[in-house]
């Protein structure tokens, strides 16, 4: 496990300043400027912070103290308040977690519990106010069992609701909001098993999934990021115990016009 980083720029890669610590599985969350890692693991034990970027003061790393170390949980970021979604609390055993957690202004607070069972590796992002939650893992006797359940939570309320259902159960999905289209969901990984190399468009507005083209290869949570006019789709797990050093780009403006179709 790493603490090093990089920058692409002009289709070469540049080493960044390394982070106090190496960090892997950790829940992100971003949003004009800022970032927010909680946990992860550094190779031998869960991290207990959360890692704070801010590209208004240089993005020097700041580490935040966390009540409960998580790894393999989602994050939103919403207003500024940082969610922290599911994960487990221990990685062997599994200790899978329910609990939604939020971050603002410095302090920590409980504010709900998943709707229908702790998960490991759900999706998570935010839109329009509200964090959407796709498929996961559910611990049983013997592993995991992936679900299809989609819920989204309105952090006002502090309601759920249930949305429309993935095509298949999946765990290790990614979620990124495309502002005006809706929600990419990008690899994962089957029940089969299988690595998926699946990209579906959610369109919250009607409750509804649309089939994209898939990926070259199936990806267990590649890191995944928009530009103004490309998605780029960054590494992953593409077999058991093995990483991908692949970066893969499709046009955004290919998806903003076929939206509708």
């Amino acid at each position: 496990i790493h603490a090093s980083g990089y920058v692409l720029r002009d289709n070469q890669w540049q080493p960044l300043e390394s982070l106090q610590s190496p960090i892997a599985y950790a829940a992100i969350a971003s949003d004009q400027g800022r970032l927010f890692a909680a946990g992860g693991t550094n190779g031998s034990a869960l991290r207990t912070s959360l890692l704070s970027l801010n590209s208004n003061n240089g993005n020097t790393p700041i580490e935040i103290d966390s009540p409960q170390p998580r790894v393999y949980a989602g994050a939103a970021l919403i207003d500024g308040a940082f969610f922290l979604v599911g994960g487990t609390t221990a990685i062997s055993p599994l200790n899978p977690c329910s609990s939604l957690r939020r971050f603002d202004q410095g302090n920590w607070s409980e504010i709900s519990h998943l709707p229908e069972s702790a998960l490991i590796n759900p999706a998570v992002c935010s839109w329009l106010g509200d964090i959407f939650v796709f498929g996961g893992g559910m611990a049983k006797a013997d592993g995991l069992q992936n679900t299809d359940s989609v819920f989204s939570f309105d952090p006002k309320d502090q309601t759920w609701t249930r949305e429309a259902e993935l095509p298949a159960p999946t765990r290790g999905a990614v979620a990124l909001p495309i502002p005006k289209i809706g929600i990419l969901i990008i690899g994962g990984y089957f029940e089969t098993p299988a690595f998926a190399s699946q990209t579906l468009l959610f369109i919250p507005e009607r409750n509804e999934f649309v089939s994209l083209g898939d990926l070259p290869i199936g990806l267990l949570l590649p890191a995944v990021v928009a530009t103004e006019k490309w998605i780029y789709v960054f590494g992953g797990e593409d077999a058991p115990k093995h990483r991908s050093n692949r970066v893969y780009r499709a046009d955004l403006s290919r998806l903003s016009t076929n939206r509708n179709e």
